[in-house]
């Protein structure tokens, strides 16, 4: 990859605006990551195994994972992580090792001279 660096795109909403008016999303061949001002604060969010259970979302960080290939939501009904509601791509917050292959593929890509690696 000879540019690393990537370009977020915040659109702010307007007044009486829900969370689905415009749908946050990444664009992996341009490097995009396409926010909206909602996106800035978290909010709460049950995913399709849990309905009614609500938790603290923040959509920065879920997007910004989105970046790496093969890091998917995990929210969605049928996914296989679907019962694991604590993790960042799914509806929680936490960094799960299955993230980490992708995450240090892109950081050995970018980083030249140095080695990443999971121990």
């Amino acid at each position: 990859m000879e540019n690393a660096h990537r370009t977020v795109n915040i659109r702010k909403l307007l007044a009486g605006s829900t969370l689905t008016t415009y749908i946050s999303n990444i664009d992996r061949r341009n490097m995009q990551v396409n926010l909206d001002s909602a996106d800035l604060a978290s909010y709460r969010i049950c995913n399709a195994d849990s309905p009614g259970q609500y938790q603290d979302f923040r959509a920065v960080p879920h997007e910004y994972d989105h970046t790496f290939p093969g890091v998917d939501d995990e929210y969605v009904a049928g996914h296989v992580n679907l019962g694991d509601a604590n993790s960042i791509m799914n509806v929680g917050d936490q960094i799960r090792t299955r993230y980490l292959s992708p995450i240090l593929t892109q950081l050995n890509t970018v980083i030249l001279d140095c080695t990443f690696r999971h121990p």
